[in-house]
C-alpha cells in the first residue's frame, strides 16, 4: 500500500551527501552580508546547542526572518492556525469531480459515519476532506490513547523535541531578547490558503483513493520517523533532498505549490528586504534551500554569491 506523507512545515532531510545548513549571502561590490539558514520545525537540547561561528553570523544581523513572524504577526498561533483553516475550508473548488466519483464517495462516508457527516465533508475541498477525515477515523475507532507517546518508547532526546520551543521560534525569541527586528517571508493564512488550493489539483479522485485505502495519509508521521528526521538534520546534509522528493510519492501538484511557488515568492520577499541594505537571517525550512529552484539557487540566479559557512551542534 502507498503511503503518501504530507508534512506541514516538517522537511525531510537525506542521508546522501554532506554539507551546510548555515550560508552567507553577499554581492559583489557590497559590504552587506546576510545568511540563509535551514532549519526543521522542531526542537531540543541539540537541535539548538549552535556553536560560536552561527551565534556570531545570527546575531551579526539586523533583522530575523522566518517563513512566518510568530512575534508580530501571530501572538496567539493556535488561534492562528484555526482562523486560517476556517477561512478556507468551503471555499469553492475550480475542479469538480464526474457525478459518479462524487457518489462514490458520498455512500462511503455515509455508510462509515452518516449522511450528514457525508454532506459536510463534500462541501469542503478535497485536501481538508481528507485531514478531517482521518481524525473523524481516529475519533471513531478510539485510537487516541493507543498513538500517544509513552515515556518507555522513546529516547530522552525524543522526549526534549516536546520541551523545547522549534528552531524557527527560538531563533525569533532570541532576536527579540537582543533588540533585533523579526519579519516573515509568509503569512499563516498564505500559508493554509496554498494547501487549501490543493482542491484544484488533488482531484476528488484522489479522495476516493484514500477514502478506499489505496494510498494512507500521515500528517505528522510516527515517533520514529520524527526521531529520523532528526538525525537526518544533525548531518546538515543538503544534496540528498532533491533525489528525496524527486523519489518520494508526492505528486507533481503538491511539490509545485508546498516549494516551487512558495520558493519563488520567498525568494522575491528576501530580495525586497535586502534591498533596504541591512543584514538579515534567513531561517526557512532545509527543503526551500536545495534543487533547481531551491532559494541557493534562486539567489545565484539574481546575482549573489551564497557560501556555505561550516558551524557545529554542541551538543552533538
Amino acid at each position: 500500500m502507498k503511503k503518501i506523507l504530507l508534512v506541514l512545515g516538517v522537511v525531510f532531510i537525506s542521508i546522501i551527501g554532506h554539507s551546510q545548513l548555515l550560508h552567507s549571502i553577499t554581492k559583489a561590490g557590497s559590504t552587506d552580508v546576510s545568511y540563509l539558514y535551514g532549519t526543521i520545525h522542531m526542537g531540543d537540547s541539540v537541535l539548538l546547542s549552535w556553536d560560536d561561528t552561527f551565534l556570531d553570523a545570527f546575531y551579526s544581523c539586523d533583522v530575523v526572518v522566518g517563513e512566518i513572524d510568530f512575534i508580530n504577526e501571530n501572538t496567539n498561533i493556535q488561534t492562528s492556525i484555526m482562523e486560517a483553516i476556517a477561512n478556507s475550508f468551503f471555499q469553492p473548488s475550480d475542479i469538480t469531480s464526474n457525478e459518479d466519483t462524487l457518489k462514490l464517495i458520498n455512500d462511503i462516508l455515509s455508510n462509515e459515519f452518516d449522511a450528514g457527516t457525508a454532506e459536510s465533508l463534500t462541501a469542503m475541498k478535497p485536501f481538508w476532506a481528507m485531514l478531517v477525515t482521518e481524525q473523524l477515523r481516529k475519533i471513531k475507532q478510539s485510537n487516541f490513547e493507543d498513538t500517544l507517546f509513552t515515556d518507555d518508547e522513546l529516547s530522552q532526546d525524543t522526549i526534549d523535541t516536546f520541551n523545547y520551543a522549534p528552531i524557527d521560534l527560538t531563533l525569533q525569541y532570541m532576536a527579540q531578547e537582543d533588540s533585533m527586528g523579526v519579519g516573515g517571508l509568509e503569512t499563516m493564512q498564505s500559508q493554509v490558503d496554498l494547501l487549501a488550493s490543493l482542491g484544484n489539483n488533488v482531484t476528488w479522485a484522489m479522495y476516493y483513493d484514500y477514502l478506499t485505502g489505496s494510498w494512507e495519509m500521515n500528517v505528522l508521521g510516527s515517533s520514529a520517523e520524527t526521531q529520523d528526521i532528526r538525525e537526518m538534520y544533525l548531518k546538515q546534509d543538503l544534496e540528498g533532498i532533491f533525489s528525496l522528493f524527486e523519489s518520494s510519492e508526492m505528486s507533481a501538484e503538491f511539490h509545485e505549490l508546498a516549494f516551487t511557488r512558495r520558493n519563488e515568492n520567498m525568494h522575491i520577499g528576501m530580495l525586497q528586504m535586502m534591498s533596504d541594505h541591512r543584514s538579515y537571517f534567513f531561517a526557512v525550512g532545509a527543503g526551500h534551500l536545495v534543487g533547481e529552484d531551491g532559494l541557493i539557487k534562486s539567489l545565484e540566479k539574481s546575482g549573489y554569491i551564497v557560501t556555505p559557512v561550516p558551524f557545529v551542534f554542541l551538543n552533538n
